[in-house]
């Protein structure tokens, strides 16, 4: 829980300095950059096979990743998008 409120909480803050600064291109690119690798990390992006082939293998990564690299994306992303 600490870390989800650490990663949210930090990019909140890198949202508000690149905001502040004018950097309103970069808030779009890191937004839908962390978007889409939070996506790829998901499994959304992949086929049903695939995601079942991967899931019964049992690899042993952390499967929460996604969520992190998203919580560093809203920021940014609610930022572009007023």
């Amino acid at each position: 829980m600490k870390k989800i409120f650490f990663i949210l909480i930090g990019s909140s803050i890198l949202s508000a300095i690149c905001h502040a600064l004018g950097y309103h291109t970069l808030i779009k690119y890191i937004g839908y950059i962390s978007l889409f690798v939070s996506l790829a990390l998901s499994g959304v992006l992949i086929s049903g096979d695939r995601m079942r082939a991967n899931t019964s293998s049992g690899t042993g990564y952390n499967k929460d990743s996604f969520l992190y690299v998203f919580l560093f994306a809203l920021p940014f992303l609610i930022l572009n998008f007023t």
